[in-house]
């Protein structure tokens, strides 16, 4: 309640770790907070091992050595892992493997956290551009419009696809989808990924551009 009740968003880290806490969590907050879902971290025992060793050699924390690390995987394995598997059951359970690369973890990670998107579509001159505006202001989406990010581009000095945009309007062809989408990504990354609610007008306009 201190960091914000309304609309708030917390990463709740290290919990529920037994059926105790989810029996705790459910008599306090219940009834109260939305779950969106439970994100586990899937990484095998020797790994995990391995990983708090190396720590160990920095962090003096006193229980991580040998000993104290074999007793809390234990304990995980007890405890926590069944949790775990009852939030799977219940359709609440994200698992993200996270033996690779930071990076390559943190891309499985984001894709858990994307926006929600509205496709508008309609045919040219059915109103979309204004129906847009009072989505926006009724309902606190952002209006993304692929005709507009491809002019955009296409005027924007030093553009890489500037010139091929240009040549398929011309010919009044569609411009390639996978333009079209590194456009719209990037547009909501800069605008706000992780809860953006957008509306995206003038796409898609193909089955190619469903694929894409």
């Amino acid at each position: 309640e201190k960091r914000g009740w309304a609309q708030g968003k917390f990463l709740v880290d290290g919990f529920p770790r037994s059926f105790e806490n989810m029996e705790g969590w459910k008599k306090v907050l219940g009834g109260k907070v939305d779950v969106k879902f439970a994100l586990f971290f899937n990484c095998s025992e020797t790994v995990m091992e391995a990983r708090i060793l190396e720590r160990g050699k920095t962090s003096g924390r006193a229980d991580d050595n040998p000993e104290a690390i074999r007793k809390r995987l234990a304990t995980f394995k007890e405890e926590s892992v069944p949790v775990a598997e009852f939030l799977e059951s219940q359709n609440l359970l994200r698992s993200v493997q996270c033996e690779k690369a930071v990076e390559e973890v943190w891309k499985d990670v984001r894709a858990l956290f994307g926006p929600t998107v509205v496709f508008v579509l309609g045919g040219p001159g059915a109103g979309k551009g204004t129906l847009c505006g009072k989505i926006v202001e009724a309902c606190g989406y952002r209006h993304l419009s692929a005709g507009d990010l491809l002019r955009e581009e296409r005027k924007r000095p030093g553009s890489k696809f500037g010139e091929l945009i240009e040549a398929h309007i011309k010919e009044g062809q569609l411009v390639p989808a996978s333009i079209v989408v590194e456009l719209l990504l990037q547009a909501m990354r800069e605008q706000g990924w992780e809860g953006g609610k957008y509306l995206i007008d003038g796409f898609p306009r193909s089955f190619d551009n469903l694929e894409a």
